[in-house]
């Protein structure tokens, strides 16, 4: 309906008719030209505006949503000022505009009682004030009102406290203890690439200050046990309701210097509570006469139906339904915080909670609206088990503390226990003196145990411990002598205290791995239980009489939260009694259990990992070689490759070995094998596999890495290079490898390209100038391995002219290096992959599908101008290639660089592929003008070729006479390979079928080295997604396999798993030996071997070998043969890592271990209580 040129007006004065004008318009598009459509949509209204003039009119306005920019006399605010001034004249009024600026800066300062008057355009902190202090007249808002105040305040105070009750500071105010432990990406959300839009990297920053300020939605945060996770979680809430709640409720909570960035609605969950409830459970009810109700179906299982009966607890018992939750999260800020997914035990229910935590994300994610941050947290997964989506979560994991972070906590700790200033020098120097020792440097590093040292130490001074078992064995031994002296345990009584309270934590953690509910119990039931355990071991029953008297809250090692129910306060002292209790008292009145028979069952069970670590440290020196019996035969057994590797590298780094070298040593062969060196990798897994203690273990894994290296070398270069690359993460340090290769080269006769891979697998190794001078690098591998050695040769020498030689070849391309030679700082400034950077946006990948090729080249970005620095310094003409990587004036949105640089780098060294690839690249790019510096009277093709000519003659797509007419002038191999390059990225499909003769004799004419140079940059653009695609028809015209090689990568199915069905196996399976560029055979028989399972398609993927990159499902196909899991596990050094991987992980999902209750009962070492 016609507004006739008005949306709003104001009177004149004295109620005069006509006054301003306010006239709207407004887009959801984003305008290309703000100036242009706001001019013509006033130039539209030219005649309404007339007549309102004419009628009195003194003012006109234009109200916009369109954003403008500010830069003085070039942003568009400036420029349609200026054309509004002309307006003014035209029409005789004053005009002006207000942009999307200058209204939410009216609305910013507007009176609340305006703002909530429009509640639905209200967002972030707004729209909580609106909710909690003016939604009293708004229907749905006034009904969440109090019950939110009531969760948040409540919730609110029992976050207040620290969770540590033995440490005495369950009445300590969490703020006056917090200290921000630092955290680090491990990975970003796969397939949300729209929610990425920080920075990639977080260095050395706090855990709780990067959640409170990411736009992040949905992160996942990882850490060891005791390492602050729920703390994390619980304090991050307490930030968010100091500054959404009214002041006159926020007296028990406290944030300290924190802020959020944006302030939600905060709700933490304990996923175990979530779980129990599923099953019928009410986590929330503390009445020990409570009954359990029916486990829940359908859509009652969903996490929203929980947090409706959460908030009804958390309210005082106030009606919530699903539909005000689900109405909550769509329209209000709010923080979701689902602590502790590893203390839900029961595979099944985890996989649950995992599912309704996606749905939920995703849900979410759909709404127009994205307030709502996720937070889930949980220990390191070592088993596959299921965690929330990746497509959707990044995830994080915490730090060690830093000795700094310790020094302040240990501050902070002094402080709440009224130590004085002596005391507190005191402790601070036994402290420092103590975390000299390697074990206890890595025990502080953690939260929970720094906590326990420092209670320690403030106890007894030097005499601690150093090992996890005997620290919690001394910590809860002080425990025990302060419970005597407040006559709340009989000291005669103490054997027996310790043993029901072992059996207590071994009968709640094994309970918790089936039934969550069963971490806390009431009063009553456990009185049943010890009962029961006392008449089975023929103790004491009047004990029970003494244990519950004394405290109301607190017994030793127990607490009670919630009436008369009773928990551990954390789950490490849980996880140390149930060790305690198999470890002194299993198969004590039936059945005999080894030590190594109970590890074994142990490390195969990802949820009792800390568990196995204490148990561990109970052993005596004698009994030892037991454990790694157990771990030998858990090995043997393979049901859990990883987890049981997982298990074993914890206990290494526990030091658990270290009293009995010869144990020691033994253990740690064990982790040489094939398939260890295969799967397990601290860099890339490091929350499996952190780093090991020199003194303890790191110098004994190194010198068994260093005997494989020496070993195995020449017979399996491939299980070597795994052995330095392990070498290098695991003991960064040692530089025995370093040694051995610099002398061992020195000898007569020496593998030198063997040992050059061995060296190029370590970044640590570096030659001696000696061997440096005597290096033959006469093959490709060779000169690869020196540039990924960092071989840095004298300026001009014949292994400095090798290495320029590989650059030019485009043999190093997708080499990382440092080398400072001539042609590692060539290959740093100008490698390929940097151009196809240049032909996508920011946000694009450089490749649209996985593949062998550089990811990754940050590092040249960094060294960027050094290394040119140092180019110049050799030949002045290098400035004028740096230059030219540029668009400068005038040359934005063209091809100049990509043919500039190729001109330039072939002014200095002669038409080569580096130049070749980098011209081919923006023949490629479509996305830019043909534009650029070229010599017209140079040719195309030829050994006399002009770069500018050929992009800017084959981007005008040539026809087949010039196709043949320009082969007459490639007389050597490298035009020859332009050639060929140039008509594969360029040429139509008939074109090319056309001249498939011309191609197989070029083909036929390169060396094997050109021939793979040539694919592999023909690869690259392929994978970029830049290259088009050719018909799949071309495949069967073409005869030889070069060429078959070469079309198979502009005809390959890129947008999906192509199986390549116009070819045969035997086909393929020639295919995959052309280094990185044979990924469309790769992906192909990947695919076959998914779907066919056939012995000859398993054999073809092993002949992909161990460095192709592949996708292979996270889930195993129905159907899929257990021979071939064993075969890949079998000969893991064959296949590709994606292939070892699933294996293990399907295996391990395939043997689903039964409960450790179970087992102990059915097998005779444990009561049947």
């Amino acid at each position: 309906m016609s507004d006739g040129g008005r949306d709003v007006t104001a009177k004149g004065v004295d109620d005069a008719s006509g006054g301003t004008i306010y006239q709207v318009k407004w887009t959801k598009d984003r305008v290309q030209n703000p100036v242009t459509w706001l001019k013509a949509a006033v130039d539209g209204e030219a005649e309404n505006i007339e007549r309102l003039v004419a009628e009195g009119a003194t003012r006109y306005v234009l109200m916009t949503c369109v954003a403008g920019t500010a830069a003085p006399g070039k942003g568009t605010m400036d420029k349609l000022d200026k054309e509004f001034e002309a307006l003014s004249k035209k029409f005789g009024v004053p005009m002006e505009p207000l942009w999307q600026a200058d209204l939410d800066g009216m609305v910013d300062a507007a009176p609340d009682a305006i703002k909530w008057s429009y509640a639905d355009m209200l967002a972030g902190q707004d729209l909580i004030r609106f909710l909690l202090h003016g939604s009293a007249a708004e229907g749905r808002a006034a009904e969440m009102r109090t019950t939110l105040l009531r969760v948040m305040k409540n919730q609110g105070g029992e976050d207040s406290k620290v969770k540590f009750s033995q440490a005495d500071l369950d009445q300590t105010q969490l703020a006056d203890v917090y200290v921000d432990v630092e955290a680090e990406l491990v990975s970003e959300p796969r397939v949300a690439a729209d929610l990425v839009v920080r920075s990639k990297h977080m260095v050395r920053v706090g855990a709780l200050t990067y959640l409170l300020n990411t736009v992040m939605p949905y992160t996942v945060v990882r850490g060891e046990p005791g390492q602050g996770k729920s703390t994390l979680g619980q304090y991050l809430c307490q930030v968010h309701r100091s500054q959404v709640l009214p002041d006159d409720e926020i007296t028990e909570i406290e944030a300290g210097e924190y802020r959020a960035n944006e302030p939600r609605l905060p709700f933490r969950v304990d996923l175990r509570h979530y779980a129990s409830w599923l099953e019928g459970d009410d986590p929330f009810d503390d009445d020990p006469q409570a009954k359990t109700g029916k486990r829940r179906h359908g859509v009652e299982r969903s996490l929203e139906h929980f947090l409706a009966d959460y908030c009804r607890y958390y309210s005082g018992g106030r009606s919530v339904t699903v539909e005000q939750v689900q109405d909550l999260l769509d329209r209000y800020p709010t923080l979701l915080v689902l602590d502790g997914l590893d203390e839900v035990g029961d595979q099944r229910l985890r996989a649950h909670v995992v599912s309704e935590i996606d749905r939920l994300a995703r849900q979410l994610r759909r709404s127009t609206r994205t307030w709502t941050q996720v937070l889930v947290t949980t220990r390191p997964n070592s088993s596959s088990q299921p965690e929330p989506t990746t497509d959707l979560f990044e995830y994080v994991r915490l730090r060690a503390m830093s000795p700094h972070m310790q020094t302040s906590y240990l501050g902070k700790w002094a402080a709440v226990n009224g130590l004085s200033p002596s005391q507190r020098r005191k402790l601070k120097r036994v402290f420092v003196g103590r975390t000299a020792e390697e074990h206890i440097a890595q025990l502080s590093a953690n939260p929970m145990h720094l906590t326990i040292l420092l209670y320690l130490i403030n106890k007894r001074g030097e005499a601690i411990p150093s090992a996890r078992t005997a620290i919690y064995s001394a910590y809860m031994d002080a425990l025990m002598d302060r419970e005597i002296e407040r006559d709340q345990i009989d000291k005669d009584d103490v054997d027996r205290v310790h043993e029901t309270t072992s059996w207590l934590g071994w009968r709640m953690h094994s309970g918790v791995e089936t039934d969550p509910s069963l971490g806390k119990l009431p009063l009553k039931r456990i009185r049943a239980e010890l009962f029961s355990y006392l008449q089975e071991v023929e103790g004491p029953e009047h004990l029970l009489d003494k244990l519950f008297t004394a405290s109301a809250d607190r017994f030793w090692a127990l607490t009670s939260k919630e009436g008369e129910t009773y928990e551990f306060a954390v789950q490490p002292v849980r996880e140390y009694f149930a060790a305690r209790y198999l470890a002194k008292y299993a198969g004590m009145l039936t059945t005999p259990v080894l030590k190594s028979e109970l590890l074994a069952h142990l490390v195969q069970r990802p949820y009792w990992l800390n568990t196995t670590l204490f148990y561990a440290g109970f052993a005596d020196p004698n009994e030892i070689s037991g454990l790694v019996l157990g771990l030998e035969g858990a090995l043997e057994d393979g049901r859990h490759p990883l987890q049981v590797r997982v298990a074993l590298w914890a206990l290494l780094r526990d030091g658990v070995f270290s009293p009995v070298s010869r144990s020691q040593r033994k253990a740690i062969g064990l982790l040489t094998d094939n398939l260890s060196l295969r799967l397990m990798s601290p860099a890339r897994q490091p929350e499996q596999f952190p780093g090991l203690p020199e003194g303890l273990s790191a110098s004994e894994l190194a010198g068994a890495l260093n005997d494989v290296v020496r070993t195995d070398y020449l017979e399996s270069e491939v299980r070597a290079r795994l052995a330095a690359r392990f070498l290098a993460e695991a003991a960064p340090g040692d530089k025995q490898l370093e040694e051995w290769i610099n002398q061992t080269l020195a000898s007569a006769e020496v593998a030198e390209e063997a040992l050059l891979h061995v060296g190029a697998a370590h970044p640590g190794v570096r030659l001696t100038s000696a061997r440096i001078d005597a290096l033959a690098l006469q093959t490709p591998q060779a000169r690869r391995a020196a540039l990924a050695l960092g071989v840095v040769p004298k300026f001009g020498s014949d292994q400095d002219d090798a290495l320029l030689r590989a650059v030019l070849s485009g043999e190093g391309s997708d080499i990382v290096t440092t080398s400072a030679s001539h042609g590692g700082s060539l290959l740093r400034a100008v490698r390929p992959h940097r151009f196809i950077d240049l032909a996508k946006t920011a946000e694009q990948n450089r490749f649209i599908l996985p593949t062998a090729h550089l990811e990754d080249s940050t590092a040249d970005e960094k060294s960027r101008q050094a290394v040119f620095s140092r180019l110049k310094g050799w030949d002045a003409r290098y400035d004028r290639v740096m230059r030219s990587t540029l668009f400068r004036k005038g040359q934005k949105d063209s091809t100049a660089p990509w043919q500039d640089t190729a001109r330039e780098i072939a002014a200095i060294h002669g038409p080569c592929w580096l130049a070749t690839e980098i011209a081919l690249i923006g023949v490629a790019t479509g996305s830019v003008r043909t534009g650029g510096s070229f010599d017209p009277n140079k040719p195309a093709l030829g050994p006399s070729m002009d770069y500018g000519v050929y992009v800017q003659t084959l981007r005008q797509r040539q026809d087949v006479p010039w196709w043949r007419d320009q082969a007459t002038a490639c007389t050597d191999n490298h035009s020859k390979m332009a050639w060929i390059g140039g008509l594969l990225v360029s040429g139509d499909d008939t074109t090319v079928k056309d001249l498939i003769a011309m191609l197989e004799t070029f083909v036929a004419a390169l060396t094997e080295d050109e021939h793979l140079g040539l694919l592999n940059g023909l690869s690259r653009i392929s994978a970029s997604g830049l290259g088009r695609r050719m018909s799949p028809e071309l495949l069967a015209a073409a005869e030889s396999q070069r060429l078959v090689a070469a079309f198979l990568l502009f005809t390959v199915d890129t947008q999906k798993h192509d199986r390549i069905d116009q070819l045969d196996l035997a086909v393929l399976q020639a295919l995959t030996s052309f280094g990185a560029a044979s990924w469309p055979a790769h992906r192909a028989l990947t695919e076959r071997l998914l779907d066919d399972r056939t012995d000859e398609c398993l054999k073809a993927v092993s002949t992909c070998g161990p460095d192709a990159v592949v996708v292979v499902p996270d889930k195993r196909p129905h159907g899929f043969p257990d021979q071939h899991v064993d075969a890949i596990l079998r000969d893991p050094l064959s296949y590709p890592y994606a292939w070892v991987a699933a294996a293990e992980r399907w295996r391990s999902r395939a043997h689903a271990e039964e409960p450790l209750g179970q087992v102990g009962v059915s097998e005779g070492w444990l009561p049947d209580v």
